[in-house]
């Protein structure tokens, strides 16, 4: 297995990366003060092997990443996070629960059409999974960006509307769906 594919840890249990997704938010509550703000999460899926060999499904997600003004869903390559947890971004593994990671580090190294290729870094086991740290590289799927606005637009072109404030909608069909707006590519 060549490095790029694989978890490293501090620890004896492999974490093995077998893809993911990344998406974008768009998002405000204003009751709590929270501006619309275009956000990322990326998504790792990891395949572990425990040291008495059985296989748990777990995953390693960073959310709350800000969209660089003027940015593209399109055009991600280049796009780098370093920060505490809640500075802006969080960062977790995921098995069994959620373990938090107090320092994050992300960068996008290629982007091709809506695949990402990610390599993540994260130190500070806040949580007591036991690793002290975990970094991998990973190709990750587009699944579109949410439009979560208070009120709710009223039409899908409302909506895009006030996405395009915040990144491209070019390529992009909206969904309207019960609570938001779901954008994603559309057929090419």
């Amino acid at each position: 297995m060549s490095p790029e594919a694989t978890i490293h840890t501090a620890q004896v249990v492999d974490l093995i990366p077998t893809g993911g997704r990344w998406n974008g938010l768009l998002f405000e509550n204003p009751v709590s003060g929270y501006d619309a703000a275009l956000t990322w999460t990326f998504e790792v899926d990891l395949d572990v092997t425990p040291v008495d060999t059985t296989e748990v499904t777990s995953s390693l997600t960073i959310d709350w990443v800000p969209a660089p003004l003027a940015g593209s869903w399109a055009s991600m390559v280049g796009l780098e996070v370093s920060c505490s947890f809640g500075e802006p971004a969080e960062a977790s593994v995921y098995l069994g629960e959620h373990h938090r990671y107090r320092d994050i580090r992300l960068s996008v190294l290629a982007q091709e059409r809506e695949r990402l290729l990610v390599d993540v870094a994260l130190a500070g086991d806040e949580d007591g999974l036991g690793h002290a740290e975990v970094a991998a590289r990973a190709w990750l799927v587009f699944e579109g960006i949410y439009v979560q606005l208070h009120p709710k637009p009223e039409t899908v072109d409302m909506a895009a509307s006030a996405l395009a404030r915040f990144t491209s909608v070019a390529g992009l069909d909206g969904q309207d769906r019960a609570h938001n707006y779901l954008f994603r590519p559309g057929p090419t």
